[in-house]
């Protein structure tokens, strides 16, 4: 069991010339200092009855008392002698209501590495959890080699989870909430070359049909590995050139209108997708049409096959084909709000990202057509 540090003493029962009480002595949790509390109990008018109750009413109080038990602390967080692990458990029980799939196991994923840190240390309540356990962990998760965007994100995290624990009356502070983030790196992945990108189209579109169609779904569609393993037949309106994606799947869960680009539409009319059952997923074991939805860790990996057969550097990521298709389609003069809606960027800001590094080579305009 938890080990508090709760200083008290006992209750009894006091007669005097004002009357009859039970008091007892409690730490407050926000002096230090020991208050008295008093519970009268002169209602009861006979005295064999009162002093039956007085007993049974110290008894409850000093075995309270002795499990941690505050009434100073239970007016202010009546919940936070519940254990640590407990509260997250309803924490991520309340949560996966609200979070997509995706979301919703990064946020177990996190609280498993918290809790299990936790657990080492001690049995902790939500109560006994302090600003200095706070640094302590966060320097220890940072000892473990992680990135500065790691760890960013679990602070993140477990400044969501405290103000959640504050909101249900487990906590009354925030112990993550002054710590400083990490300085985070640059992405690693890089921009593909043209030539490179008809490279890997050509090998897909001669050897692995199904995967070159889930290629250009994110160099065109610029669609996310998430959305593309949930696509069901049901979703395109091939006749229309168009996908749309339901608030389910979208990552702004909004539904979202995603244009087919010629060749992205004759890629998909080669898997006759819309003579599939309508609930079906396109891309299942083997990347094919199926009733079970493949893993969405299954593209990446398969990316990392065909790197190797290519011969391509590691910098080259799957999500590489949505930034290079962003930054074609700037190129090719596609206004940004086009571009913004096909990517699902919930602002113009995030997609003008892409525009400096549309523009990292000389523009023609000037160097061949302008004569001063």
């Amino acid at each position: 069991m938890p080990q508090r540090l709760i200083s008290y003493i006992p209750a009894q029962l006091y007669k005097n010339s004002s009357g009859w009480y039970v008091g007892y002595w409690v730490q407050d949790p926000v002096t230090g200092k020991m208050r008295r509390v008093r519970i009268k109990i002169n209602r009861i008018k006979n005295k064999r009855e009162r002093t039956a109750y007085a007993r049974q009413l110290i008894v409850e109080i000093n075995s309270k008392l002795a499990k941690g038990w505050n009434p100073f602390i239970e007016q202010s967080t009546p919940k936070g002698f519940t254990t640590l692990e407990k509260a997250i458990e309803l924490f991520l029980r309340s949560k996966q209501r609200e979070l997509r799939e995706r979301s919703f196991s990064t946020y177990k994923s996190l609280s498993d590495k918290f809790l299990k840190w936790t657990k080492q240390q001690k049995d902790y309540y939500v109560i006994n959890f302090t600003s200095a356990d706070a640094v302590e962990f966060m320097n220890w998760y940072w000892e473990q080699g992680i990135s500065g965007k790691t760890y960013n994100s679990m602070k993140t995290f477990l400044v969501s989870l405290w103000e959640w624990f504050i909101e249900n009356k487990y906590a009354k502070v925030n112990p993550f909430k002054d710590i400083k983030k990490k300085k985070e790196q640059r992405k690693q992945r890089q921009i593909i070359p043209q030539d490179t990108i008809e490279q890997i189209k050509l090998y897909l579109k001669e050897n692995e049909p199904e995967f070159y169609a889930i290629v250009l779904l994110t160099y065109h569609g610029l669609l996310r590995p998430n959305e593309t393993v949930q696509l069901k037949p049901k979703h395109f309106e091939l006749e229309r050139k168009l996908l749309k994606i339901p608030p389910e799947i979208s990552k702004n869960n909004k539904t979202r209108i995603v244009s087919l680009s010629p060749e992205l539409y004759k890629a998909l009319k080669s898997l006759n997708i819309d003579k599939l059952p309508k609930n079906w997923f396109i891309f299942s074991k083997n990347f094919r049409p199926g009733e079970k939805k493949i893993a969405r860790n299954r593209i990446s990996e398969h990316w990392a096959k065909l790197r190797e057969i290519l011969d391509l550097p590691p910098e080259y990521q799957f999500y590489s084909l949505k930034d290079t298709g962003i930054v074609n389609m700037i190129r090719a003069g596609i206004s940004l709000e086009t571009v913004r809606d096909q990517a699902g960027h919930s602002s113009l800001e995030m997609t003008n990202r892409y525009v400096q590094i549309a523009r990292s080579e000389a523009d023609e305009q000037i160097t061949n057509k302008i004569n001063f």
